[in-house]
């Protein structure tokens, strides 16, 4: 796998961590007509620890093991093997490390919403939308988006359809300059 590919990140971020640092491109190259571009030293990040992705879902929401287990749509043996540190086999596993990381990147901006309260936040992730699924429904579908709009509408629901009226409507007859020519 080179660094060109464009993989490296998905697989360090959806499946095995990556075991080994990669190594950081030349640090110049010359182009076809002589110029010399300078590149800087690239970094690797490492894959978001499951563990701390646990714990800090367990810790916003207040979710005992098997409500954890049954958001990520997994057994609540394996949250224990993830909280304890054991590393995710991604053959065993499928796509879990990307349902955690979704799961988690909604909880942590739905607890903003809900001023850091564990059972606020519990409520949003659980409260169904006009189409009948909760933010957790739609996760669970693999659709993130559709998820955090769901819990933000069920924290500020959405106005009626409608134009916009201000506080001094035009009344017929009483406009400055004509609204047809």
């Amino acid at each position: 796998m080179t660094l060109l590919e464009g993989t490296l990140f998905d697989q360090a971020m959806f499946g095995a961590p990556v075991t080994a640092p990669v190594a950081s491109p030349p640090a110049s190259f010359e182009d076809l007509r002589g110029w010399w571009v300078q590149l800087p030293r690239v970094t690797s990040v490492r894959a978001p620890d499951t563990q701390k992705l646990i714990r800090d879902l367990r810790c916003w929401t207040g979710w005992a093991t098997r409500a954890t287990a049954e958001a990520l749509a997994t057994s609540h043996t394996t949250v224990q093997a993830l909280e304890a540190g054991r590393p995710l086999m991604a053959a065993r596993s499928g796509d879990l490390r990307r349902r955690l990381y979704e799961l988690h990147e909604l909880v942590s901006r739905l607890r903003l919403l809900a001023d850091d309260e564990p059972t606020r936040t519990r409520d949003l992730l659980c409260r169904p939308d006009a189409h009948g699924l909760s933010p957790l429904a739609y996760l669970q579908e693999g659709q993130a988006a559709k998820a955090y709009l769901a819990a933000i509408d069920a924290v500020k629901p959405r106005r009626r359809a409608g134009l916009l009226v201000g506080d001094r409507p035009a009344t017929p007859g009483t406009a400055t300059s004509p609204l047809v020519d």
